[in-house]
């Protein structure tokens, strides 16, 4: 095995390759996340109930009136091949009072998995405005047929093809045929801190455990 040596106070410390190469990797995540244009709320997103509970479909025009935003759990409310549209809205949260936020409808989603690593984590609440607009290198929420939602980078945009890639090295692209129907929206920001709020509550004692 391969290693590379780092000199310090202690003397030489051998690193195996793998690992130089993972940090690497760990390095050119950040780096590739501090350039996409995703904004950042410091707090975890306040939720309410909706005033009136239905399909996204029957709510968005209401809470977009409002100043608010649909709350939906992606892969609870696209499972089982359904479409985003047709997933029950309970809560709703007030959209940032900030004039950097582009007008337009949006809706709000926790997302699942870490292939958007360091930049989003599993729990984490991010908006989404929607749309069908692609920029390269910008951040959408995109429906692969027959297989569910992803949170990706926009790569390649070629003419009948997407190219749509993570920012975790361990995850492989997916490639999406170019069709307006596929593209949900644009994640614009998310709120920090509203993945340590869902883990404490999968933490409380009265709630049942959730695999992880």
């Amino acid at each position: 095995m391969k290693t590379t040596s780092s000199e310090g106070g202690g003397g030489a410390r051998q690193w195996p390759a793998e690992r130089v190469v993972a940090v690497a990797r760990e390095i050119r995540a950040r780096v590739a996340a501090a350039r996409l244009p995703v904004g950042c709320v410091d707090h975890p997103p306040e939720e309410r109930r909706a005033p009136t509970v239905g399909l996204l479909s029957q709510v968005i025009d209401s809470a977009s009136a409002a100043g608010n935003a649909p709350l939906l759990d992606l892969a609870a409310a696209a499972g089982a091949g359904r479409e985003l549209w047709d997933a029950e809205c309970e809560s709703w949260i007030e959209l940032p009072r900030s004039p950097e936020l582009p007008r337009g409808r949006y809706v709000a989603l926790r997302i699942s998995g870490e292939s958007m690593a360091p930049l989003m984590h599993s729990g984490d609440v991010v908006l989404v405005r929607l749309g069908p607009r692609l920029v390269r290198d910008s951040v959408i929420v995109a429906r692969r047929p027959d297989d569910g939602y992803v949170v990706k980078r926009v790569g390649a945009v070629r003419r009948t093809a997407i190219e749509l890639r993570s920012l975790n090295p361990e995850f492989a692209p997916v490639i999406i045929p170019r069709s307006e129907s596929l593209v949900v929206g644009t994640v614009v920001l998310r709120w920090e801190g509203s993945r340590r709020r869902a883990t404490v509550a999968r933490r409380r004692p009265a709630s049942p455990p959730r695999p992880a």
